[in-house]
Order: structure tokens, then C-alpha cells, then sequence
């Protein structure tokens, strides 16, 4: 991939983050709070020697924008953002992938992909994932269901920056709001307009 196309994802990227965080300022600035400050190029890189995997552009460029979303490490989770994920944040990134090569080794799992798959978002063992970008280009934005062992690869977009913009349009179309009353099971998270409450 020549520098063109790189500053080109770089710019779609950056202008989808600065929808969602203007949607955020108006619509849910205590969501706003939770995003941690950028990564740095060389605490990528670290994470990408440790994983053995390259994150393609449009997830590395997001990360230089936003090191994920609410914790930085550990294995407590956040609120969910994306779709009901949570963007995780680097030192979750890498937490997560290594215990997806501890389950293969001990346990067998064939069906997840720990040489190609970087989860980058999670809810309850579920992901959304990218595959690994050893010649700099993007990947589909896959999601990996493993509730009740019914393990199932869904594509959910062309790349990273495709959701990021799909995501801003959805959030300007009012399809989310934010759950701001503090009696709610759901305070402070963002939900669907038409997802269903239990």
C-alpha cells in the first residue's frame, strides 16, 4: 500500500472520529470521558511484537487517536460502544490474545484463527476482529459469536474505517441513544433504538 492510500484511510478515519465524537459532545458527553488518549506509535508497535501480528491502517490510526475505551488493562471489562462491544484498549488487546492461544493449546479451539485474528472489541467472550495486515492493507471487520460453544464468523464490514463510518452515519440517524438515567441497569451505556430489552 503506497503513501496515498495510507494518508487517504488516515483521513477517513480521523473525519469518521471526529462525527462520533461530535455526536458524543452533544448527544452523550459522559461516554466521551471513557475514551483513554491516544496510543503511541511505539506502544503499537510493542503490542504488535507481543500478538506477532500487524494491525491493518484504519486500526492503527484509531488507536493513535483513541487507546480504546474505558480500561487500559485487566480483565474488567468496560461499557460496551460499538454495537454493544467494547473498543479495548491495547493492554486488553494483547490480554485477550493471549488467552485465545492459551484455550487453543489447552483446550483445542479450532475455531478462531490465533495466527490472523486480532480482537480489538468484546462483549461477554464475543469479538469483533480483524485479520492480521503483514503487507499493509486492510481486512475485513469480522464477528466471532462463542456463547452456548455456537462458534460463528459473521462479516460485519470491508475494514475498520468502513464500520467507523457506517457507525457515524447510524449514530447521525438517531438508530442509538444514550441510557443517562442512573436507575437504569443500562446507565451509561449507548443502545440501539431497536435492540431488545430483557
Amino acid at each position: 500500500m503506497n503513501q496515498e492510500d495510507l494518508n487517504a484511510i488516515e483521513q477517513a478515519v480521523n473525519e469518521s472520529w471526529q462525527r462520533i465524537e461530535n455526536w458524543l459532545r452533544d448527544n452523550a458527553p459522559g461516554l466521551l470521558e471513557w475514551f483513554n488518549p491516544p496510543a503511541t506509535e511505539e506502544e503499537i508497535r510493542q503490542v504488535e511484537s507481543a500478538i506477532g501480528k500487524q494491525f491493518p491502517p484504519s486500526v492503527r490510526f484509531s488507536y493513535l487517536r483513541h487507546n480504546g475505551f474505558g480500561n487500559l488493562s485487566g480483565w474488567k471489562d468496560s461499557n460496551s460502544f460499538f454495537d454493544d462491544y467494547e473498543f479495548m484498549a491495547l493492554g486488553r488487546v494483547m490480554l485477550w490474545d493471549e488467552e485465545m492461544k492459551r484455550l487453543e493449546r489447552e483446550d483445542g479451539l479450532d475455531d478462531y484463527d490465533t495466527v490472523k485474528q486480532i480482537q480489538i472489541c468484546q462483549f461477554q467472550c464475543d469479538f469483533f476482529c480483524v485479520e492480521s495486515s503483514s503487507n499493509g492493507k486492510e481486512t475485513v471487520l469480522n464477528e466471532w459469536r462463542s456463547r452456548n460453544d455456537n462458534y460463528k464468523h459473521t462479516p460485519v464490514a470491508d475494514s475498520f474505517a468502513a464500520y467507523l463510518s457506517s457507525f457515524a452515519n447510524r449514530l447521525e440517524n438517531r438508530e442509538f441513544y444514550y441510557v443517562d438515567d442512573e436507575d437504569d441497569d443500562a446507565y451509561g451505556c449507548l443502545m440501539r433504538t431497536d435492540a431488545e430489552l430483557f
